[in-house]
């Protein structure tokens, strides 16, 4: 039984101890309604967010129909309008990531409302599991690094996800059972987008014709991949702290430690180290790391430029890192 997984999946994750407030985002599409329907029925204090963009036609409509959801389930219903389009052209970013930084802009602000008064707060969005096997297909073909290749997470800080144990058709079919309807969001039925494109052609042929059990499959390795990841990051913490002294911007590396690291962590801490020293990672690529990597094992006095304005200068027993 659906309701049973989730409940299980809820309790093994962590995602709530039953005592917290939960915010539920609903779309009015399959995932979120559903989402809302099982946290209603498992007994969670439940509060609907909904958020209008201000991009589509139907979306007044899907604001009636949540709120009309929300009355019948007896769930408070709160919504905020955004003008998504106008945010995006002032920031510069795409629609896409518009709405979701004013999406999670709204949500962090009512859990925070919320907290005032004492309550703990839990906020459930509902990706499902078709979602998080999409998201690890997509991280693979952009060549993602092992982080990308670990899906969506279960929970992060407050945001939790109980819909990821079950797949996009056990939704549905939940839905009819209930003689439940929803909102379809047009814009997720073409093949414009390359998520679209993973979740209309490439996972399904790979559902009909590789395994039957191909999105599952793809869950569970993300799965392992988070908790290889989990424990990788408790030995480059290890490392950090056994090999790296951060003082007034500039980083010492030990030369004698970091070798006898292993070359996975050695990389990763290479990449940590420069995230710290000028506060971002990007540009920064393997060719960058592996020359750092190299710097380790030439004479004293050899200097690196690096991006960001980074220079690398070896030193007897250490190598340092700093801003020119």
């Amino acid at each position: 039984m659906i309701k049973e997984r989730v409940k299980k999946y809820i309790e093994e994750e962590r995602l709530s101890d039953g005592s917290e407030h939960i915010l539920a985002a609903v779309s009015g599409g399959p995932d979120s309604v559903c989402m809302l329907m099982i946290l209603k029925e498992l007994g969670y204090e439940t509060e609907v967010l909904h958020v209008h963009h201000g991009l589509r036609e139907a979306a007044d409509r899907d604001e009636e129909f949540v709120k009309a959801l929300s009355e019948k389930l007896d769930v408070p219903f709160l919504c905020r309008h955004f003008d998504v389009k106008r945010y995006a052209e002032e920031e510069r970013l795409s629609t896409e990531e518009a709405g979701r930084r004013l999406r999670y802009a709204f949500f962090e602000e009512r859990a925070e409302e919320l907290e005032k008064s004492g309550r703990k707060v839990k906020i459930a969005v509902a990706h499902n599991m078709d979602d998080n096997a999409e998201t690890v297909l997509f991280q693979m073909f952009r060549g993602s690094g092992p982080r990308g290749l670990c899906g969506i997470p279960p929970m992060r800080d407050r945001i939790i996800r109980p819909l990821l144990c079950i797949k996009r058709s056990e939704v549905e079919e939940y839905l009819a059972a209930h003689g439940q309807d929803f909102r379809t969001d047009e814009s997720n039925e073409g093949n414009d987008y390359t998520r679209n494109r993973i979740r209309h052609i490439i996972l399904p042929a790979a559902n009909e014709q590789i395994n039957s059990r191909s999105t599952e499959h793809v869950a569970y390795s993300a799965e392992m991949l988070r908790e290889a990841e989990d424990y990788i990051e408790d030995a480059l913490k290890e490392a950090y702290a056994a090999n790296v002294k951060l003082e007034e911007g500039i980083a010492h590396i030990d030369r004698e430690g970091f070798k006898k690291l292993h070359p996975y962590i050695q990389k990763r801490l290479l990449l940590l180290v420069m995230k710290e020293v000028c506060g971002s990672a990007r540009d920064i690529t393997a060719v960058h790391i592996r020359l750092f990597r190299e710097l380790f094992s030439m004479e004293t006095g050899k200097v690196l430029d690096m991006p960001h304005r980074m220079l690398a200068r070896c030193e007897r027993s250490e190598i340092l890192l700093l801003n020119k």
